[in-house]
């Protein structure tokens, strides 16, 4: 987690770094390596600003990635024009760390991005990210993915992310696949065949399953099953699931076991058909045991979304599981 120290130098700094990094030709390597040493002495804490700086102020050129153009790749030049593909991300990411004092790996390899169709083998490398070393040792960043998205027209839409910066190595290997296996940071790295015929989680997904409180075990089980809940977007869902069946998928009749941790005033309960379940508290974890009824459908998760109003009829959707007989 970044540090008051950190977050308090990103809001000052990142909201300048582009003017004064910039010349009368733009912004260069030397002028934005040089701002953010000034501001952040921490070298964790500009590893994370480099990522940031970048991710929120270049674009991904998504003609260039249409027409297999290979654009400018040395720092200035897209420094200057503002945009690149996934190679120029994590080579500018490189040569800025470099600058910095920071030692970091560009890491070509494959990728299951934008457009991945499930069981899709792969002919050739589609893209690049970067491993940084820290101080508690070497982390996995995807720029290109921290920036946004590209849809199948090859137009970009900025949807800033830091979520992809130390992502852990086994949920980065959902959908990354290092073409030298020293940079998957796994005890074993699968085979090729293997990573490809594996179960799919977009990005998006995976995101949305972490912010709404599904640990990385909770996720690589489902993985393992080929099944994992529906997570909605929560605006600051402030819940961590304890437990929770594997997977997501529950059968009809077994008795099921959901513990939640959810701070004060913060309510959650059970939804399935017309009957909504409130748990039994114990300080700050909610618990609910329950058995699934000869119906099909689904069994929602929900949250309180206004403190003081009636739960029922003012709540979000967290998670839910799909019900089958």
């Amino acid at each position: 987690m970044a540090s008051i120290r950190y977050l308090l130098a990103m809001l000052f700094a990142l909201g300048s770094l582009l003017a004064t990094a910039a010349g009368p030709a733009g912004p260069t390597l030397e002028r934005l390596a040089a701002d953010i040493a000034a501001r952040v002495s921490d070298p964790d804490e500009r590893a994370r600003a480099a990522f940031d700086w970048i991710a929120q102020h270049i674009d991904y050129d998504g003609e260039a990635y249409q027409h297999r153009k290979v654009p400018e790749l040395k720092p200035d030049d897209i420094l200057r024009s503002g945009k690149t593909v996934c190679q120029g991300y994590a080579e500018l990411l490189t040569a800025l760390l470099g600058k910095l004092g920071v030692k970091s790996a560009s890491i070509p390899g494959y990728a299951k991005g934008g457009g991945y169709i499930e069981g899709e083998h792969f002919s050739r490398k589609n893209h690049q990210w970067n491993a940084i070393r820290l101080k508690k040792g070497w982390v996995l960043v995807d720029v290109t993915w921290g920036a946004g998205s590209v849809d199948s027209e090859g137009r970009f839409t900025r949807q800033y992310s830091g979520f992809w910066f130390d992502v852990p190595p086994s949920l980065f290997a959902i959908n990354h696949y290092p073409a030298d296996s020293r940079y998957a940071f796994l005890p074993r790295q699968p085979t090729l065949a293997d990573w490809e015929n594996g179960f799919h989680i977009g990005a998006g997904i995976l995101e949305q399953l972490l912010s709404n409180g599904f640990s990385a075990a909770q996720i690589l089980a489902g993985v393992q099953l080929r099944s994992l809940p529906a997570a909605y977007q929560v605006e600051n869902p402030q819940l961590q699931i304890i437990s929770a069946p594997p997977g997501g998928v529950l059968r009809q009749g077994p008795r099921y076991m959901f513990e939640v941790q959810a701070a004060p005033p913060t309510k959650v309960a059970l939804q399935i058909g017309e009957q909504t379940l409130s748990p039994e508290w114990q300080g700050d974890i909610a618990r609910f045991s329950i058995t699934i009824p000869a119906i099909r459908g689904q069994l929602y998760l929900l949250r309180s979304r206004n403190q003081g109003q009636h739960f029922y009829t003012d709540y979000d959707l967290v998670a839910s599981w799909r019900i089958v007989d």
